[in-house]
């Protein structure tokens, strides 16, 4: 564990986090999930020595994120997409970089296990990929984010019960009226729910104009889910000039 410092400015109400290893997630390289252990925590932002346990992350840099006000809305989101959180994500996402899911996960899944208290062992289920992206890319990232996560709060990931069955375009081609038709229809559920009004946390790395998430999200309570839209960044849909959503 670790203490949020007194001085924090921003800061959802997260007084302490309980932090995990890279072992979460299971899909890592084997040759990343041996030398982790090994080496000492340096911040992913700073380089310097981490002095919050285990996760790549200083206290300097913890404050320094850009905590978001969008955990009311419609869809949740921890972050602003700025600097430092969208270097993160896409270094992720276009670079395999997998040391920024362990940080981004395990905050966002400290942030739930401090502030979901009322849900009793929901299933985070990551916004999918179609398969041919999938074999495109080799991964997909908002599943790494989701066992990060899962890893902290305890609550296990359904990656599997979402579908994307069908191939659509990337969302940061298309105006904001675009986004929603492009993805209308565009998943289902893979399969009743596991009990009478399940909770899932349906979970994004970015929203920008909530399109992929509402589509999302619509296929799973049409099956009798009860859902709720998180994504780890917020972007705003003025400019659509980086790889968003």
């Amino acid at each position: 564990m670790f203490d949020i410092p007194d001085e924090t400015v921003n800061l959802p109400p997260l007084s302490q986090s309980t932090m995990i290893g890279a072992l979460a997630a299971a899909r890592l390289p084997l040759w990343w999930r041996l030398t982790y252990r090994l080496l000492a925590a340096r911040c992913i932002y700073c380089d310097t020595p981490g002095d919050l346990g285990e996760i790549d992350l200083c206290s300097g840099c913890l404050r320094a994120l850009p905590w978001s006000h969008w955990l009311n809305a419609p869809e949740n989101a921890l972050f602003d997409y700025r600097p430092a959180v969208s270097r993160s994500l896409l270094a992720l996402k276009f670079g395999g970089e997998f040391r920024h899911a362990a940080v981004l996960g395990t905050l966002l899944g400290s942030y739930w296990r401090e502030t979901l208290h009322h849900l009793e062992r929901p299933l985070i289920v990551p916004v999918p990929l179609h398969r041919d992206r999938l074999r495109e890319r080799g991964f997909n990232q908002v599943a790494m984010l989701a066992r990060y996560a899962s890893r902290v709060v305890g609550w296990p990931v359904y990656p599997r019960l979402l579908i994307r069955a069908r191939y659509t375009a990337p969302q940061t081609r298309l105006e904001a009226h675009q986004r929603h038709q492009n993805v209308q229809a565009a998943f289902s559920a893979a399969r009743p729910p596991i009990s009478q009004e399940q909770a899932v946390i349906l979970l994004d790395d970015v929203v920008t104009t909530g399109a992929t998430l509402q589509a999302a999200g619509m296929a799973l309570k049409q099956a009798g889910y009860q859902v709720q839209l998180w994504a780890v960044a917020r972007a705003m849909p003025t400019k659509m000039t980086s790889p968003i959503v």
